[in-house]
């Protein structure tokens, strides 16, 4: 009797064990538009999701997180082509934190040049997702369809290209993206598949089910993300012209650029130039470079979102810390008060949803790489908390983070941000904002620059347009021009809305080439110079100092194959000016050429010192209301190199970068003077200063002039004479 009553008691505590571990887990069903669908067990996962593919469909009720509330999908209406050697890919967020253990799709025809019908499938961690990535805001990359990059693969005998990292034999990411900026690989480490990838033969017309047993689950967190891609097997060359293609399912639709499923995140790998037959609005698809694209629709509408029917289930841990998403943006700000911040924090307990809640959360930050006394947020109602910087002075960059706990203690980091506090001029120059200016145009009076007299360096992208982005020169100034106490005779005119000065015709500068920007002493401002310039020939060339002047630099377009997108001209309209005048001219931040008008000039004045940057016109497509900030980079702004005079620290003055601070940015009719006030140049024990022009407000003091003066300054007047206040004429 003993033994029985101890074995009754051993095989309860065994059912007890086994059914507290499996009603501390529960299985999820994510769609490729992120819609979390509960499973039961026992369910049939495909009848699940043939089931859900034909019928609108809610979320879960009981799901929380940054993806709660997905649209209504729309039905499958796509058979998407992919051929040999190409691959498919598309990145998710985690829910939750948990096991990722299966991935479905369906496939309808098999190609014949599939080795065996096989495909390798891999899961890498992503780089773009919701906060980077073509399209997404802030951020300079235009939406899909966009050409991306590829690594190199010696090891290819096709063409010599590898669309992941772990099979190049050279590891350097070779972007194509045509546009101003730097494409950064879309994928990460390989978390799961193996180097070579995990083989899988398909079902022609049939239900594909990949258990990722073999190699074991893959374990992610809250939030991560992932990007899922299915590679085509090859039988070698040649490949039959007329090659049949596999197809995949997928759903399309329109959205606007407020839709959470804007932009696309189906991504394509392309063997072969050209491959993209209906991609850009190219007029020569063959021109189109090779390796990853972001691919969006087969319609080439940037608003026509595309998704491959590719599924997963997922097992929830039971607790996951809470979700930080929905940050406010902080731009560049003249103010040196308080800021006030908020952010959207949602916390999730998906086996016991009424345990959930966000106990705390607070702003972490540091000010100029010094950290700062954490500040608590506070909770304002559904899901939004607020917490305030304290002000600081101007020359200041804040970079944060929010930190979040919920009420079992499970804590999670938000993603970092920054802003930096702009001085409003420096010692250089004094800014002149807010007055009703002259406007100097030389539409009809300047020297109209022909858009074939515009280049690009050897570096540019495959398919980079120099009508797009590119740069004309030398055009000579007519007499020197003085910028931070140094002199230039020579500009380069870029398309997009900045030029440079050399003092010699043969120092060339390619302004536009790529967007590339240089690390800078500066780059604090979050102001992105470009890089010292690439020699427009191929030959070794001494680089002398030179000047970047940025009156509207974006995405604007002059030219693009037969089609013109305004004009851009130079001249002056009496002797003391050097004017450039963008006319007109187009917009291309949505990768389509637009018609834009948008009109601006600078005016280099060689009888006062000053700059000045008049705007007359301001295009539909630089600023979108429905963001708040600019849908791609805007720059107003110049910089100077190191040079004798200024020495190792550049001179620059920073008015706007991405609309911030907006008091500064370009505006119908605005016009900014920045004029030339008191320099200084430090060389062993002595320091030279100048007064290059009066003080706008008329106060010659050293104290006003500088206030952060410890020593003294002394003026020569028939002997050394100690001075309180820079008097004219005297040295």
């Amino acid at each position: 009797m003993v033994r029985t009553v101890r074995l009754f008691i051993l095989l309860f505590v065994l059912i007890a064990l086994h059914y507290s571990a499996a009603t501390a887990q529960k299985k999820y069903l994510v769609s490729p538009d992120r819609e979390v669908i509960p499973l039961k067990p026992g369910d049939d996962v495909p009848a699940v999701i043939r089931e859900r593919s034909n019928r609108n469909r809610v979320s879960d009720p009981s799901y929380c997180g940054p993806f709660s509330n997905p649209i209504e999908p729309f039905p499958l209406n796509v058979a998407f082509s992919v051929r040999h050697k190409e691959v498919l890919g598309q990145w998710y967020v985690t829910p939750w934190a948990g096991t990722i253990d299966t991935i479905f799709w369906t496939t309808l025809d098999v190609g014949d040049w599939l080795l065996d019908s096989t495909v390798f499938v891999r899961v890498h961690r992503s780089n773009i997702g919701p906060d980077y990535g073509p399209g997404i805001r802030p951020g300079p990359f235009n939406p899909p369809c966009q050409p991306w990059g590829y690594w190199i693969n010696t090891n290819d005998p096709d063409m010599g290209v590898a669309a992941f990292p772990e099979l190049a034999t050279d590891t350097s990411w070779i972007s194509t993206y045509p546009g101003a900026g730097i494409s950064a690989p879309p994928i990460g480490d390989n978390i799961w598949g193996t180097d070579g990838g995990y083989p899988l033969k398909l079902a022609a017309n049939g239900f594909n089910i990949l258990p990722m047993d073999d190699l074991g689950p893959l374990q992610v967190g809250l939030g991560e993300k992932f990007f899922i891609s299915v590679e085509m097997s090859s039988q070698g060359h040649p490949v039959p012209e007329e090659e049949i293609p596999t197809r995949f399912l997928g759903a399309e639709w329109t959205v606007t650029t407020a839709d959470p499923d804007y932009p696309s995140r189906n991504w394509k790998f392309y063997e072969h130039d050209g491959g993209p037959s209906n991609c850009n609005g190219a007029a020569i698809p063959d021109s189109l470079p090779r390796g990853w694209y972001a691919r969006g629709s087969a319609s080439g509408d940037s608003l026509d979102e595309l998704e491959y029917d590719i599924w997963y289930s997922f097992t929830v841990d039971p607790n996951s810390p809470p979700t930080i998403f929905g940050l406010e943006y902080l731009g560049n700000t003249f103010s040196t008060g308080d800021r006030s911040f908020q952010a959207v924090i949602e916390d999730c307990f998906a086996t016991n949803p009424s345990n959930a809640g966000v106990g705390s959360t607070r702003l972490v930050y540091e000010v100029d790489g010094e950290g700062q006394t954490p500040v608590p947020m506070q909770y304002l109602g559904a899901d939004v908390w607020e917490g305030i910087f304290p002000g600081q002075p101007a020359g200041s960059k804040i970079v944060a983070r929010v930190e979040a706990t919920d009420l079992d203690g499970n804590s999670s980091v938000g993603t970092s941000f920054s802003y930096a506090v702009v001085p409003f001029g420096n010692e250089w120059y004094a800014l002149d904002t807010g007055y009703v200016c002259a406007p100097n145009d030389i539409s009809l009076t300047g020297m109209l620059i022909d858009p074939a007299a515009f280049f690009l360096p050897p570096s540019a992208p495959p398919g980079a347009s120099a009508g797009n982005d590119g740069t004309a020169g030398p055009i000579e100034l007519g007499a020197d021009f003085y910028l931070f106490g140094d002199a230039f005779r020579y500009a380069w005119i870029g398309v997009n809305g900045g030029f440079a000065l050399t003092k010699t015709p043969t120092d060339t500068l390619d302004i536009n080439s790529n967007g590339r920007y240089p690390s800078s002493v500066e780059d604090q401002w979050n102001f992105p110079y470009p890089q010292s310039p690439l020699p427009h020939s191929e030959q070794p060339s001494f680089y002398m100092p030179g000047m970047f002047i940025a009156p509207f630099w974006a995405d604007h377009i002059l030219a693009l194959d037969s089609a013109t997108f305004g004009r851009i001209l130079y001249g002056g309209d009496d002797s003391c000016l050097f004017i450039v005048e963008w006319d007109s001219i187009g917009n291309n931040s949505s990768g389509y050429p637009e018609v834009d008008g948008t009109t601006f000039r600078a005016v280099l004045n060689r009888c006062t010192g000053t700059v000045e940057f008049q705007y007359a016109e301001i295009g539909i497509f630089d600023f979108d209301p429905p963001w708040g900030y600019p849908i791609y980079q805007v720059l107003t702004g110049m910089q100077s190199d190191s040079n004798y005079l200024s020495g190792p620290v550049p001179g620059y003055v920073l008015l706007s970068k991405d609309g911030y601070p907006p008091e500064t940015r370009p505006a119908e009719g605005r016009c900014i003077r920045m004029v030339p006030t008191v320099g200084s140049v430090t060389s062993g024990d002595w320091s030279l200063v100048s007064l290059s022009s009066a003080p706008i407000d008329g106060d010659y003091s050293l104290s006003h002039l500088y206030p952060d003066l410890t020593g003294s300054i002394w003026g020569y007047d028939n002997g050394s004479v100690q001075l309180d206040t820079l008097i004219p004429g005297v040295g």
